[in-house]
């Protein structure tokens, strides 16, 4: 064989093997995960892991300690490393014309430090310090909310819109644009530090939905005469995360029902919990609605806890 007959079957094998790969199926690319956090017990200091996804920019946030920021690494607070309690991290990354991929994950402080390596004594139950939550203020064309209190002991006071905001000092905020239209109902809470050093935390939905229709700035006027409507002990099923909400009473008027951070009002009142719904402890908020003699709805709250309602336990 002379050389140029060699060489042209070495490109014939070349190009065989070129058109072969071509034919081959492109493995899809990896969704978007989450791997364990790094985590420094002295400083604090946490930092999320994500792998695969799309390409995109990616934003992450712990579920009721910060906001959706591009920065994978934040500071925890000192209380909330030292109550230790399982934390949620989120990652989101946008995914063209659908909704933005979110990946979850829980990470508990105590498991990678133990009991004695954070660096503040684990808190005393609060005292009430007399402080409430009246109706917030809410905006519908700005998305600008500001939180509203009575009493308390004089003390300063912090706020926070849960898994969009940390606590700040500013009882005025200006929700996200997608926040507003994505999440219709949302806890605000307020906090103020009590007798016992631990600061007594209140808690009020805001239903932004009802708040707003159809983009109107002011809220409807709203009549507050019940339904008779209850709240009874749901059912959830730990393996699969589906909770069936229970109610009792009523004036045989449909009812509605919401998982407080997860979807919108539906009629039906089972649903699988998101993992980014569930708080720390594995509590939930769930909201059941009737409309009233007036064709107005009215609202009835519960914090359910999951674990205790898990089968078998």
């Amino acid at each position: 064989m002379n050389v140029f007959t060699r060489l042209s079957s070495i490109c014939l094998l070349l190009l065989s093997i070129n058109q072969l790969q071509a034919a081959l199926p492109v493995a899809p690319a990896l969704g978007l995960t989450l791997s364990e956090p790094t985590y420094d017990c002295t400083t604090r200091q946490l930092t999320i892991r994500a792998n695969g996804g799309n390409g995109s920019p990616i934003e992450y946030m712990v579920a009721g300690q910060s906001r959706w920021s591009t920065s994978p690494t934040l500071v925890l607070e000192a209380a909330v490393a030292a109550n230790a309690a399982p934390l949620t991290l989120l990652a989101r990354q946008a995914s063209g014309a659908n909704a933005p991929e979110v990946a979850s994950r829980s990470f508990s402080i105590a498991t990678v430090c133990g009991g004695s390596k954070t660096d503040v004594t684990p808190a005393i139950p609060a005292k009430n310090t007399g402080l409430t939550l009246a109706e917030p203020t809410y905006n519908c064309g700005t998305h600008e909310l500001t939180i509203q209190t009575s009493g308390g002991n004089g003390s300063g006071i912090e706020y926070m819109v849960a898994g969009h905001s940390r606590w700040l000092p500013s009882s005025s905020l200006t929700l996200d644009k997608n926040i507003a239209n994505d999440a219709p109902v949302v806890m605000v809470l307020a906090r103020q530090q009590s007798e016992t050093g631990t600061p007594f935390v209140v808690n009020r939905i805001l239903d932004i939905g009802s708040r707003c229709g159809g983009n109107k700035i002011s809220a409807p006027a709203t009549d507050a005469t019940p339904t008779g409507l209850g709240l009874g002990t749901p059912t959830f099923d730990c393996a699969t995360r589906q909770l069936t909400i229970q109610t009792t009473g009523g004036n045989g008027n449909p009812v509605e029902y919401l998982v407080v951070g997860q979807g919108r009002w539906s009629s039906s009142a089972t649903a699988v919990i998101e993992p980014a719904a569930l708080a720390d402890n594995g509590t939930i908020v769930v909201l059941a609605r009737q409309k009233n003699a007036q064709g107005i709805p009215t609202n009835v709250q519960q914090s359910v806890n999951t674990r205790t309602l898990c089968s078998g336990r």
